[in-house]
């Protein structure tokens, strides 16, 4: 079982992108391990970054404050039950604090948007060949 992700991140006119394959995780783990890996990679943490992504999951955990209310109660849900995949969330978590601006945007999986197929586009290539994070954001 292979996961791809592709990642675009954009700052005004600045566009970001990233893709990765990963062996042996399951998607939601390839997805988080990719955008904590692309915002790491930012240089510039002070300027407004849009995140584009098509999994509610990662759009609810980032806009419903989710991700903090999890790292407030040591890791757990509302339900008492361990956050799934904790050590992904940690990563991206830490990643994000070092921003001052990061906002998400939930794309349709049949959207039209530029970032919306080119994040596809991204993810597809990274299959045959690992394509490099590009631009300066």
């Amino acid at each position: 079982m292979y996961t791809s992700c592709g990642i675009v991140l954009q700052s005004g006119q600045h566009r970001k992108t990233y893709a990765k394959v990963t062996p042996g995780v399951s998607l939601q783990v390839g997805l988080l391990e990719g955008v904590a890996t692309a915002l790491g990679m930012i240089q510039h943490p002070h300027r407004p970054v849009q995140l584009y992504t098509s999994m509610s999951y990662l759009y609810h955990a980032l806009t419903k404050g989710y991700l903090e209310e999890w790292a407030q109660q040591q890791w757990l849900t509302k339900q008492n039950k361990p956050v799934k995949n904790q050590k992904e969330w940690r990563d991206l978590r830490h990643e994000l604090k070092r921003f001052d601006d990061v906002r998400c945007r939930l794309i349709s999986g049949k959207s039209q948007a530029f970032n919306a197929r080119y994040s596809k586009y991204l993810a597809k290539q990274a299959l045959y060949t690992q394509v490099p994070f590009e631009g300066e954001l």
